[in-house]
């Protein structure tokens, strides 16, 4: 993606006409530019869509299936997506097929554009296809962010809102339960730490680790057994050692430090200042685990329909493993009480 201000264009203000110059005003031939002649080679079929942004409006990141451009001719914005850049009135983009991109107003002018499509119909000719789409990234948070709300209706949200976690007793017993999960989640990190080989999601990955390490011995309650905590547990330990790095950090990241953020949270946000104090396991939770869920977002790339539909599928049966193994924590609580 590219960003030519309207100084890099070539000037014309008088043509020869018979040997007798002629003022024409200003015009400035987007031919007159290297890049831009050679981005509007052989594109034969246009349309033309007047584009507005109020002040601190946004347009989303997304893209188009087809090559783009987009001459701004009012106010100032943010590019954002692939590139991040300021541009204003004189600014021409040129958006190749495929290429994340979003504006966000900040003029106090209206922020206005002619945006030109290279293709047989315009960006919304058709209704039912616009030909946009949305980046994939951000609809997978939502994505993710709806499943935890939901999954906040489950047993073992319903067990934290009762006050499970007020009383010594149950909540020892809920410890007692929660602890086979909570070694086995440093057993994850362990196995997405050996196998993983990208450098930049390595470090991202051992940083996480760094931060976890040792957390599920804060809880000093006995360990017990229990075969469904046991074998959904391994489920996730499997997929560290089968799935690819993006892959890797959205069940990790986007699924299970989501849901530990809300559940930490939630828990702590029902204890005195006095119980806060006396439960390290939980006030340390909830003081890290909003930044984990977010760990290494930005090296995810899902870049079309099909990488998007696999990782939904993999985020949903993380969700549902991980219901087992929680609702299961809830349920043994709840008959050992």
């Amino acid at each position: 993606m590219q960003v030519i201000s309207n100084s890099e264009l070539k000037v014309i203000t008088h043509v020869d006409n018979s040997g007798e110059s002629i003022y024409v005003g200003e015009v400035q031939p987007f031919n007159s530019n290297e890049l831009l002649k050679s981005f509007l080679q052989h594109k034969k079929k246009t349309n033309f869509t007047f584009v507005k942004l109020k002040k601190g409006e946004t347009h989303k990141p997304h893209v188009h299936d087809c090559d783009s451009m987009l001459i701004v001719t009012n106010g100032k914005a943010t590019l954002t997506g692939d590139l991040t850049q300021a541009v204003s009135n004189g600014s021409v983009i040129c958006i190749p097929a495929g290429k994340l991109h979003g504006f966000t107003c900040h003029s106090d002018t209206d922020f206005m554009g002619i945006s030109i499509q290279f293709s047989q119909a315009g960006l919304f000719d058709d209704g039912d296809n616009p030909n946009i789409n949305f980046s994939y990234t951000e609809r997978l948070i939502e994505h993710n962010e709806k499943k935890c709300e939901d999954f906040k209706q489950s047993p073992f949200f319903k067990l934290i809102s009762q006050g499970i976690l007020k009383e010594e007793n149950s909540k020892s017993t809920f410890y007692s339960n929660l602890r086979m999960w909570s070694d086995k989640f440093q057993e994850i990190l362990f196995a997405r730490q050996m196998s993983a080989q990208n450098e930049s999601f390595k470090n991202i990955f051992a940083e996480h680790l760094v931060e976890e390490f040792g957390h599920n011995k804060l809880i000093t309650e006995k360990n017990k057994w229990d075969p469904i905590i046991e074998a959904c547990s391994d489920w996730f330990i499997l997929k560290m050692l089968q799935l690819d790095n993006d892959e890797k950090l959205v069940v990790t990241h986007m699924v299970l430090e989501l849901c530990g953020d809300v559940f930490h949270t939630e828990a702590a946000a029902g204890y005195t200042n006095e119980q806060k104090l006396s439960d390290e396991y939980m006030t340390l939770h909830a003081h890290l685990d909003e930044g984990h869920s977010q760990m290494g977002v930005e090296l995810l790339k899902i870049n079309s329909k099909e990488d998007y539909e696999r990782f939904i599928k993999l985020a949903n049966q993380s969700w549902k493993m991980l219901e087992l193994i929680l609702n299961r924590v809830a349920e043994l609580t709840i008959n050992e009480l």
